[in-house]
């Protein structure tokens, strides 16, 4: 890691290069669980960028519009082309496409539940700063309420009822699971932790973006499997520890052959044996 662990982040530097030089995050330990090489391309030589996808726009979208209202026009104003499919940039001519309209029946969704809108009480967007393994670890946070000890995280996704199949386990597995969201949660928990002490309860208040959004509220619950993802997060830094520190021309990183970066740079030796 940079040496400049003692740089002061905000909401405009977070998400900034020098920020990831700086600290890994859950989004690195993630890339780097999901394709080594794409996390070396990403966060070491920045050499590459994940395209911004739209179900990412769509999830941030419905953040600003639950978390940050006050910020969402000028959020629109920089995804002018996914909100309003132009450039205009005067709001008032402009009109929202219908897929991002019916974005705006799922915040609804959720602002109908007061149950739902009471998770969502506390400081929002919160930056927090730790250690995990002695490495230095950065994370924003959706919704924090140390009064009330718990920690809440804001999901949209496709479906909540959603199953995928894990070829490793050879089972299938929930969104929250398939998505590493408990490794999210565990890695948030442990920052608080450190600074505020005991978060009583982890949470995720979830929307779905189908026509009829489902809503629901998750409590994770279990400390031996969080201690457990806790783990498999500081075994990926440590992985990422040696990597930063081994010389760049003789690393040979083996790809996942599945993401778009292994697809652009994957170079063909050798036939692939089909057997009939």
């Amino acid at each position: 890691m940079s040496e400049n662990t003692h740089l002061a982040l905000t909401p405009g530097n977070y998400h900034s290069r020098e920020a990831n030089l700086c600290y890994y995050s859950v989004s690195q330990i993630k890339t780097f669980r999901e394709c080594a090489a794409r996390w070396y391309a990403k966060y070491v030589r920045g050499t590459w960028e994940d395209e911004e996808k739209d179900a990412l726009l769509q999830s941030s979208y419905i953040d600003r519009a639950l978390l940050t209202p006050e910020d969402l026009d000028a959020w629109c104003e920089q995804h002018k082309e996914f909100c309003y499919g132009s450039k205009k940039s005067n709001q008032e001519e402009a009109k929202k496409l219908k897929s991002v309209e019916n974005l705006d029946l799922a915040v609804a969704a959720v602002q109908r539940q007061p149950l739902l809108m009471s998770y969502l009480e506390g400081q929002r967007q919160v930056i927090l700063t730790g250690t995990l393994g002695g490495s230095p670890v950065k994370a924003m946070l959706d919704v924090l309420n140390v009064a009330k000890c718990r920690l809440v995280d804001l999901k949209a996704m496709a479906s909540l009822s959603q199953e995928f199949w894990n070829r490793e386990e050879r089972r299938y597995e929930n969104w929250i699971e398939h998505y590493g969201y408990w490794l999210q949660m565990a890695v948030y928990r442990e920052l608080v932790r450190q600074r505020f002490g005991p978060v009583v309860g982890c949470f995720i208040v979830a929307v779905s973006k189908e026509a009829d959004p489902d809503v629901h509220l998750y409590m994770l619950s279990g400390e031996l499997f969080m201690q457990e993802q806790l783990t498999l997060a500081k075994a990926a830094i440590d992985s990422m520890n040696t990597l930063r520190q081994t010389d760049a021309t003789s690393l040979v990183l083996e790809g996942c052959m599945k993401c778009a970066y292994c697809r652009k740079t994957q170079i063909i030796d050798k036939p692939t044996i089909l057997h009939g």
